[in-house]
C-alpha cells in the first residue's frame, strides 16, 4: 500500500531519494515501537504530520546550511534530529539519548539509512554541558527536558553559552523566571490539527 504523503513535498522540498529514507524510517519505527516504547503514533499520516513535519518545519525559522552543526537534546526515536539529518545531510548532528533502548534503535536507524556525520550520544544533559566540547551552535529540544533545564547551557563553566536553543512549545507555555532572561523570539505555528510554537533561547 503507497504511503500517504499529500503536499509534504511541495511544502518541505522531497526529493525521491530523501523520501525513501523517510518511508524506510517510518517502517523501522514501527518495527522496533512493537518492542520497545518510541512513539504513541503508528499510523503513517500521524507520524507524517506529528513527527516527520514537525521536525523538518522549524528549518523555516532558521538557515540551518549556515549553522556549525546541531545537538538534539533528548531525542528519543530520533525527533527532529534524523529527519532533519535526512533533509539536510551535510549538517552534523549529534543525538543525546540516555536509555540505551532508544540508543539501539538510533543506532540502527543511522545504519539502515546509511547516515554519515551523526553521533549518537549516551551522556544526561547536564553531563553533556560540561564534559563535552562540539563546535555545533543550534540546540534542539522537542518534548524532552523542561527549558529551565535546558537554560544551563547559558551559565557557569558550560562551553555552549554562545550556541543558541530552540525548544518545541505547546501555544499556551509561557517563560518562568529563569527561562525569561533567555528567551529572545517565539513564532507560532500549526501541525496536524495543533497549535504549537517554537521558542528559541540565546544569551
Amino acid at each position: 500500500m503507497p504511503y500517504e504523503w499529500g503536499d509534504f513535498f511541495d511544502r518541505f522540498s522531497v526529493s525521491d531519494a530523501q523520501r525513501i529514507k523517510l518511508e524506510r524510517y517510518y517502517e523501522l519505527l514501527v518495527d522496533w515501537n512493537s518492542r520497545i516504547n518510541l512513539t504513541a503514533l503508528t499510523s503513517f499520516v500521524d507520524v507524517r504530520e506529528y513527527h516527520f513535519a514537525d521536525s523538518i518545519a522549524v528549518a523555516s525559522m532558521i538557515d540551518l546550511h549556515a549553522c556549525s552543526g546541531l545537538v538534539d537534546v533528548g531525542t528519543g526515536a530520533g525527533f527532529p534530529g534524523i529527519p532533519l539529518k535526512i533533509l539536510y545531510p551535510d549538517l552534523p548532528i549529534v543525538l543525546i539519548e540516555v536509555i540505551a533502548k532508544r540508543r539501539s534503535f538510533l543506532e540502527a536507524v543511522v545504519s539502515e539509512l546509511n547516515l554519515s556525520n551523526i553521533e549518537i550520544c549516551p551522556l544526561d544533559w547536564r553531563t553533556f554541558v560540561h564534559a563535552t566540547a562540539y563546535t555545533h551552535d543550534i540546540f534542539c529540544a522537542r518534548a524532552s527536558l523542561r527549558p529551565d533545564e535546558l537554560c544551563c547551557m547559558f551559565s557557569g563553566k558550560s562551553r555552549y553559552k554562545r550556541a543558541q536553543l530552540i525548544y518545541w512549545a505547546s501555544q499556551n507555555w509561557l517563560p518562568g523566571a529563569t527561562e525569561k532572561k533567555y528567551l529572545r523570539k517565539m513564532f507560532a505555528y500549526t501541525v496536524g490539527d495543533r497549535s504549537r510554537k517554537y521558542v528559541f533561547f540565546k544569551k
